[in-house]
């Protein structure tokens, strides 16, 4: 949970790029104010304990193109006590693909947490609103622990269109489908995904 495989301090407009992340806590990790405009491109992350990215000082940022393949947490955006309202601000999700996966250990409990920790859970935060954009996610077993919602409620949402939730669990989805996301049980959406990325990344190892 404390392992952070890339930790960056006040560093604007960083680009982390073809990167691979296997068996770390937190992935990349935006741990002080004056970030804004990051960019995660074009990475593999997998078999992640904790959160895969984190961005709890609320810089702007661009996520786009990443295969990330078992998070205990997906996104975390849970402000720190006196940092300033960023809900002006956007972090942009678009052409990713992102699974949660059960780890042996996390936060509190095995199990896997939510793809979202934010700081409220009915957008009245002051975490950045969120743009979603055809990206893939997946979830095999309900959440049990740790964050606040699977889909962003429309408070924290900036636009949101053409994303898929692959819901491999029994019974139904835990939540309510917004307009903006089609839930599907056909694991080959994410299988076809996945071998399409790897295709088209072949720097990047596997």
């Amino acid at each position: 949970h404390d392992a952070y495989s890339m930790v960056l301090y006040s560093s604007p407009g960083t680009v982390i790029e073809g990167v691979r992340i296997h068996n770390y806590g937190d992935g990349p990790n935006f741990n002080n104010a004056g970030s804004d405009g990051w960019t995660v491109r074009g990475n593999h992350l997998s078999y992640m304990h904790d959160d895969c990215i984190s961005n709890d000082f609320g810089n702007s940022g661009l996520v786009e193109d990443n295969l990330v393949d078992g998070c205990y947490v997906g996104y975390s955006s849970r402000a720190y006590s006196g940092v300033a309202d960023n809900s002006s601000k956007v972090v942009t999700f678009r052409n990713n693909l992102w699974r949660l996966q059960d780890m042996p250990t996390g936060y509190s409990s095995p199990g896997h947490g939510r793809f979202w920790k934010m700081n409220s859970s009915d957008g009245s935060g002051t975490d950045p609103r969120l743009a979603l954009h055809n990206n893939i996610f997946r979830m095999d077993t309900p959440a049990n622990c740790c964050g606040n919602f699977l889909i962003p409620p429309a408070a924290y949402l900036a636009s949101c269109s053409n994303n898929i939730m692959v819901w491999l669990g029994s019974g139904d989805f835990p939540e309510p489908i917004p307009s903006c996301f089609t839930l599907t049980r056909d694991k080959s959406v994410w299988d076809n995904a996945v071998a399409d990325w790897l295709r088209r990344h072949p720097n990047v190892p596997p």
